[in-house]
């Protein structure tokens, strides 16, 4: 973070001090008492689990500067700071603010507008993750920068990421997701972005946004949030996407495999353990990743590159070293049985690219897909399933095991296809998923894991690594 003195942070965020402001410096932000250091701004953000406001006192023991409460607890958290048998800084200070999340975008805004950084935001409905992390791994060879860490993609991430940027960093690489309208638009207005990159447009979040158009719409609102004489990389394999693109005041460089695309994906092709592609029919690329859709994000990736000063062969050597991030087609290797981690998220596009990949790597003995519900689909959560299932009992995957709500969803259409479909078994949850495979997996099978978030099947991976060398022994 740039250090700013506390009273220009009071006065960014429209807080309120409880007391006299000491004269001192903020050289960073934490919203975690446990990772406090001696000039941290804390913050006291309420969770689904745990309430800052419950650890202001460690927070401020810890060094914090200051912590920032919410008006409607900031007495309570007075009066325990008082109770406190704890000695705390004679210059610590309560600062009250309506609503410590609104406060903490507040304080990004007016630090991304002291930052000299060259901004860029990656939004789309898959692929944002993959794609932030190639853009940070191939600048990285020559640049200073950093990108959101995991997904820090909400109303708490997108702040914290800005926050994280430091005095001579080159660029800054955010993440923004949604689920509701109106929120990239939001984030965006605080990101301020100088180049913003839209994924790809696929259904998602569906009860919040209705539709595919929807979707387009609100993930291409990032594009009015561009500075002036901004740069947009866009993938128009969507036609959807091509009405929301700016007529003037931006430069817009699309890309995919569009053959109108600027930047053109051609020739893609799995050779174990490289996928291969080329660029406009002449720049040759190869990433250690399987799926189509992964070439998509190394040309986003790409394009972003060449924006920024970075030649094709200079982008192509940095992409051969680049590592997927944690559980987006993540290979591991257990007992020879090959696991693709893609246990991250779910939407009905990104599942047609995990089947591919199942499909696309090297087997020696049983393909097998473990599939968990897509969660957010709104009223076409059946027939997005249903889709999906088409899909899987075409591919000649010789087995299929459904959890927990997805089985109620996809069962039917895998089991219709009768002698030549995949043995589908149900599995009430987790335990009984692991039980079964446990038992059955042998040395060259390979496995994907594959549902939204919260059914968490990446659970599985640790559990087989401990049963899996005798059963498959």
């Amino acid at each position: 973070m740039i250090k700013l003195m506390l009273g220009e942070v009071v006065g960014a965020i429209q807080g309120r001090p409880w007391g006299e402001l000491p004269t001192v410096s903020v050289g960073g932000v934490s919203i975690d008492s446990r990772t406090v250091t001696a000039d941290d701004l804390f913050f006291a953000i309420p969770g689904q689990r745990f309430d800052g406001h419950d650890f202001v006192v460690d927070a401020l023991r810890g060094g914090a500067v200051a912590a920032v409460v919410s008006a409607a607890r900031a007495a309570a958290v007075a009066e325990r700071i008082r109770a406190s048998d704890v000695r705390l800084p004679a210059s610590a200070v309560l600062i009250e603010v309506d609503d410590t999340v609104t406060a903490l975008g507040r304080l990004a805004a007016y630090h991304r507008r002291q930052m000299a950084t060259l901004v860029i935001a990656v939004v789309g409905s898959n692929g944002k993750t993959t794609t932030k992390a190639m853009i940070h791994h191939i600048l990285g060879g020559r640049l200073r920068g950093r990108c959101s860490p995991q997904s820090y993609n909400n109303a708490i991430g997108v702040p914290l990421t800005l926050l994280a940027a430091e005095q001579g960093d080159d660029y800054l690489v955010a993440e923004i997701g949604t689920n509701a309208p109106g929120e990239i638009a939001a984030l965006g207005a605080i990101v301020e972005p100088d180049l913003a990159v839209v994924t790809c447009i696929a259904e998602e979040h569906l009860e919040g946004l209705g539709d595919l158009e929807g979707v387009a719409a609100e993930e291409c609102a990032i594009l009015t949030k561009l500075r002036k004489n901004g740069f947009a990389a866009v993938n128009t394999d969507s036609p959807l996407v091509r009405r929301y693109l700016p007529s003037d005041g931006l430069h817009v460089a699309t890309f995919g495999v569009d053959p109108a695309a600027d930047v053109r994906l051609s020739e893609a092709r799995y050779e174990a353990p490289w996928l291969r592609f080329k660029l406009n029919e002449r720049f040759p690329f190869r990433v250690r990743m399987a799926g189509l859709h992964n070439a998509i994000n190394a040309a986003a990736a790409v394009t972003v590159a060449r924006r920024c000063g970075l030649d094709f062969p200079e982008a192509a050597a940095r992409l051969e070293s680049f590592v997927p991030p944690p559980m987006r087609n993540e290979i591991i290797e257990i007992a020879g049985v090959t696991v693709v981690n893609d246990a991250y998220n779910a939407n009905p596009r990104s599942a047609l690219a995990a089947i591919e990949v199942l499909e696309q790597l090297p087997c020696r003995g049983q393909r097998v897909a473990v599939f968990g519900e897509m969660r957010e689909l709104g009223v076409q959560s059946a027939e997005l399933h249903r889709r999906v299932a088409e899909r899987l009992r075409e591919s000649g995957i010789q087995r299929v095991l459904l959890v927990g709500e997805a089985s109620r969803l996809m069962e039917d259409v895998l089991a219709s296809g009768g002698l030549f479909g995949p043995l589908v078994e149900r599995c009430a949850d987790l335990e009984e998923c692991l039980e079964r495979l446990s038992g059955t997996l042998r040395a060259g099978d390979v496995l994907l894991l594959k549902a939204s978030r919260a059914v968490a099947l990446e659970r599985l991976i640790e559990p087989l690594r401990a049963r899996l060398p005798a059963a498959v022994g």
